[in-house]
C-alpha cells in the first residue's frame, strides 16, 4: 500500500491443468502452465485500474494460450507413440497384478465363517 492508502499492487497467477488421453483414453500426459502478472490498483483513479486490471487479465489468458499451443507443438507423433507405449505398459501390469491378487486369493483356503460346535 503507499502511503496515503489508496493504491495497492497486486499480483496474479493463472495456471491451466491439462490432460493428454489416447487409446482406450489412457493417460499420456499431464501438465500445466501458468503466468504471473502485477499490476498497481490506483484507489483515486477506479476507473483505470479496472481497466488495467481486465487488461493483465487478458494478458495472462493470452500468455497462457501461447505456452499451451508451444507445449502441445512439441507432442510429435512418435512422441504420443512412446507415450502410449508407456500408459499400454503401466495398464498391463497394473491388471497383471491385480489378476495375480485375486489368483492367490482363490487359491488361499479360507475358514468357514460358521463355527462346529465341539463333542
Amino acid at each position: 500500500f503507499s502511503g496515503s492508502g489508496r493504491s495497492a499492487e497486486y499480483q496474479l497467477t493463472n495456471t491451466l491443468t491439462y490432460e493428454i488421453h489416447g487409446d482406450r483414453d489412457r493417460l499420456l500426459l499431464d501438465n500445466k502452465v501458468s503466468a504471473d502478472r502485477s499490476y498497481v490498483h490506483d484507489g483515486n483513479n477506479l476507473t483505470g485500474s479496472d481497466q488495467e486490471a481486465s487488461q493483465v487479465r487478458q494478458e495472462m489468458r493470452n500468455d497462457l494460450i501461447q505456452k499451451l499451443m508451444a507445449r502441445l507443438q512439441q507432442l510429435t507423433p512418435s512422441r504420443l507413440d512412446e507415450l502410449q507405449a508407456k500408459a499400454d505398459a503401466v495398464a498391463k501390469a497394473e491388471a497383471d497384478a491385480l489378476e495375480a491378487a485375486q489368483r492367490i486369493r482363490d487359491e488361499t483356503p479360507q475358514q468357514s465363517p460358521v463355527e462346529v460346535p465341539a463333542r
